[in-house]
């Protein structure tokens, strides 16, 4: 279900909510309505507010629901709404989500700025503001926001989550963690909680752990093929490639597009020392998925174990397009050109890769790739091997 929509059905429950409070204390007041009238209109005032919101939830979910891929509809449908309640919040709310769904900042933030100050105690608002500022990566801003959501409502599971991707994303694993473990405590089914926290179980080593969320997302969800995948990895790194492959085969069966999976089930496979099935797999995750830097180095390592040392530089060089300071990919091609040249017969062509050999390994020496003395070994050895530089004239 779309966000949008997600946030309308809780909206509309709330309303519903406040409507049959408010009814209640009409249904009082009238009992009462001659020693205490002023009770009555309250009441009356406090059930028509509710009355109006769900309205606005509803013509706010029919304005998503007539739009479709129109956004020009979109905003005029929102527009509407605003003109129709021009003094509640939540139909500011509603165009500021219609805005920002249509990538249009600058606007949400105006709307979501006149929605709090019409109704500064609404913590969803918060939120929905936190999230544009995090999308902009004012992280400062989106972490301020949603504190305050969480200090107006801490059962907001959703504000607890948001928290935690920004802890996330600076490498406050441990605060990330308690935030996701916080949203999951309000809301047992908040999958992108598990899964997320998952993540950071495996990032740090942690595979039992990441297994166990992993697996309660497949519960509550089955057919999330992310899941698959990330708890294929875990296994993987527990070294239990069955169980890995079969993840990755539910992964894909789910989604056939899914560009990690394949990637993944490729690396165990090439592990395994199966690299036809291997290379299979990355030609896959290539075809279907962005151009990647790791499926172009792990393809090129597969070609190496293969002796298919061309076709693994052409890998390197695709790799190094993408990003010419990856280290790895600069020693690696190294290696093999340093292989073509033990396997080269004329001399002439031999020096060629050699030279280019010394040259990637030095490059990546000078990024920081840890060499081994054996290494240093190979570079001194390749540099006796190569002839001395001729003379320019008058040197």
């Amino acid at each position: 279900m779309p966000p949008t929509l997600t946030l309308v059905n809780q909206q509309m429950a709330e309303a519903e909510s406040r409507a049959e409070v408010a009814n209640t204390q009409v249904s009082v007041a009238q009992a009462t309505a001659t020693q205490i009238p002023p009770t009555l209109t309250q009441a009356a005032v406090l059930r028509q507010e509710a009355l109006d919101e769900r309205q606005i939830s509803v013509e706010f979910a029919n304005g998503i629901l007539q739009s479709g891929d129109d956004a020009a509809r979109l905003i005029s449908n929102m527009n509407a709404l605003v003109e129709q309640f021009p003094d509640y919040a939540l139909a500011y709310q509603a165009r500021g989500l219609a805005y920002q769904t249509l990538g249009d900042d600058e606007q949400a933030l105006a709307d979501f700025n006149q929605a709090i100050t019409l109704d500064p105690s609404s913590a969803q608002v918060y939120v929905n503001r936190g999230n544009v500022y995090y999308d902009r990566g004012d992280t400062a801003r989106a972490l301020a926001d949603y504190d305050a959501a969480i200090a107006r409502d801490p059962e907001l599971a959703q504000a607890f989550f948001n928290r935690g991707l920004v802890y996330n994303d600076s490498g406050e694993y441990e605060r990330a963690i308690a935030e996701y473990s916080a949203a999951i405590t309000l809301d047992p089914a908040y999958i992108g909680a598990y899964n997320n926290r998952g993540n950071i179980y495996q990032m740090l080593g942690e595979y039992t752990a990441a297994v166990a969320d992993f697996d309660r997302v497949i519960i509550l969800n089955p057919t999330y093929g992310e899941a698959y995948s990330n708890r294929g990895t875990a296994y993987a790194s527990l070294g239990d490639d069955a169980r890995a492959i079969a993840d990755f085969e539910q992964a894909i069966a789910h989604d056939p597009t899914y560009a990690d999976a394949y990637y993944n089930r490729g690396l165990v496979y090439a592990r395994q020392g199966d690299f036809q099935r291997a290379l299979a797999d990355f030609d896959q995750a290539l075809t279907i998925g962005p151009a990647d830097v790791l499926t172009y180095l792990s393809r090129g390592l597969a070609y190496t174990e293969m002796g298919e040392y061309k076709r693994a530089i052409a890998d390197f060089d695709a790799a190094l397009t993408l990003d010419p300071a990856a280290m790895a990919v600069y020693f690696n091609r190294g290696i093999a050109y340093l292989s073509l040249g033990i396997a080269e017969t004329s001399e002439a062509i031999q020096i060629t890769y050699f030279r280019q050999s010394l040259a990637d390994l030095r490059q990546a020496e000078a990024l920081g790739y840890p060499f081994t003395p054996d290494i240093l070994d190979v570079m001194a050895s390749i540099e006796a091997l190569l002839p001395a530089p001729t003379p320019t004239p008058g040197s």
